[in-house]
């Protein structure tokens, strides 16, 4: 754990503003670290800025004994011991409001959702004893209940000097060692954004000693021998402090990540000389990058049967936001349904074959078929239909066959001369003849067919003309002509 001193003063703007300081946990295992707002009772001191933490005590895991100091708007020294509780306190690491650092934020209410560390106090060291300025150190004993606080040896010489002309003026007077060095207030590096950072600007605010500020240099070694001394009067002045701009140029290898102390020196016209680090990080154009936009998505690669759309992610660099990096890709599927889901009927049928060799049966009906999606064959569609085939009847009836004869084409053993077979059979009895329309049976018949006669001719007459065997078998004659015995029903 470590606790930023004072209150950030972030571009010289927050120092008189903020209401918080940091505390930073670092885990030395997983490399990760948190920040949480440590709270500044602004009217506790004449501003924030006054307010500075001596030391802090880690007690468990989500407690700290912390020292907290400065002078109130009286110019009364203060020195407390609080207890610390960081459990609901809210990781502030890259936390913004509006786009800025929270120490901009000068009201609580406008960031009510960020918890900020719970202090208690413990004990007032003035009110119990304490005289000395500034409390550097704090430790609890095995006990758990004994604090022990101590001091720095940077201590300086007060005395209170009286105006003669107004012995009821007095003003406090700092009075320095000789051989204290030069107070370096802050170093903060900013990069001019040209590839590597490695072109950055180096800002050192130094305050003005007894000695008199002389010069202050810049280096990544942080040895006196290798600076490049530059005039303090080249630098701003104001309230006592000068503010000193210096552009530097990293010589090392490329950024990628590669992490420098920056070292900013001062010294004083006596000689006495100081340094203070800041860690800056050197990366290439978008070694880390932050997302930008999206662009628009692609058409589906496939009409049917599953395709992809495509869309680029656009981003900029995580350090220059003005500088766009190289675009990323990312796909979904599309048209996942199957093409010959949907199909239409292409172009004449084709058919198969009857079913039925001679009667009533079914045949196939195919057409080709194609996507409605994308016009791509999708096989054949069948139905059936019902069809008539008479190529494989027979001529004559069972038992019947066909014959040569013009006279008699069907019959037993023979066939009828007409299209549609008819059955004619042989008049051999009274009781044969008697199944006949046309026939009668007579019985003192002459010869032939056994009495078998006529009963009508052909035109339906009635004749009493006897059968005779004088035309084909199966047939009779009557006045000279052959006629068919027709079944009765």
């Amino acid at each position: 754990l470590v606790a930023v001193q004072s209150v950030l003063d972030i571009e010289g703007e927050t120092k008189k503003t903020s209401l918080f300081t940091r505390i930073v946990e670092f885990d030395p295992k997983t490399k990760e670290s948190k920040m949480y707002a440590y709270p500044v009772e602004v009217s506790d001191y004449n501003a924030p800025q006054d307010c500075k933490i001596g030391d802090i005590c880690a007690v468990d895991d989500n407690t700290l004994l912390v020292i907290e100091q400065g002078k109130d708007k009286d110019k009364n020294m203060q020195n407390y011991v609080y207890k610390v509780d960081l459990s609901d306190a809210t990781d502030i690491t890259n936390v913004k409001y509006e786009g800025k650092e929270l120490e901009y934020v000068e009201d609580k209410n406008l960031i009510k959702d960020i918890n900020f560390a719970q202090k208690e106090l413990v004990v007032d060291l003035r009110a119990n004893g304490w005289t000395t300025e500034k409390a550097e150190g704090i430790t609890l004993l095995p006990d758990n209940k004994t604090i022990v606080v101590i001091n720095d040896n940077d201590f300086e010489l007060a005395m209170n000097a009286t105006d003669e002309n107004n012995e009821n003026k007095k003003t406090d007077l700092d009075v320095y060692l000789d051989n204290d060095k030069p107070i370096i207030d802050s170093v903060v590096v900013k990069s001019k954004e040209v590839y590597n950072s490695r072109e950055i600007t180096v800002t050192i605010i130094v305050s003005d000693n007894h000695s008199g500020m002389n010069s202050v240099c810049v280096t990544t070694s942080g040895k006196d021998s290798d600076c490049n001394w530059l005039d303090i009067n080249t630098c701003t002045k104001s309230n006592g402090k000068y503010t000193c701009n210096i552009d530097y140029t990293l010589t090392a290898s490329e950024g990628s990540g590669t992490r420098y102390s920056i070292f900013g020196h001062a010294k004083d016209n006596v000689g006495n000389t100081s340094n203070k680090s800041v860690v800056y990080t050197m990366y290439a154009y978008c070694d880390k990058t932050q997302f930008s936009s999206y662009g628009s998505w692609s058409s589906c690669s496939a009409s049917c049967d599953g395709g992809k759309k495509k869309r680029s992610v656009y981003y900029n660099d995580y350090y220059f936001s003005s500088h766009s990096c190289p675009t990323e890709s990312e796909s979904k599927s599309c048209n996942t349904m199957s093409c010959c889901s949907s199909t239409y009927k292409s172009g004449s049928p084709t058919y198969g074959s009857c079913s039925a060799s001679c009667g009533t049966g079914k045949r196939s009906v195919n057409y080709k078929t194609y996507s409605n999606y994308d016009d791509s064959y999708c096989g054949l569609s069948t139905s059936y239909e019902s069809c008539t085939n008479n190529s494989g009847c027979p001529k004559c009836p069972t038992g019947y066959t066909e014959t040569s004869s013009t006279t008699c084409q069907c019959r037993k053993f023979a066939s009828n001369p007409t299209t549609t077979c008819k059955k004619c059979v042989d008049i051999t009895s009274k009781t044969t003849c008697e199944k006949y329309s046309n026939c009668l049976w007579h019985g003192s018949a002459k010869t032939g067919n056994n009495g078998c006669r006529a009963k009508t001719n052909a035109s339906g007459s009635s004749i009493n003309a006897y059968c005779n065997t004088s035309c084909p078998s199966g047939t009779v004659k009557i006045n000279s002509s052959c006629y068919y015995c027709k079944r009765k029903s």
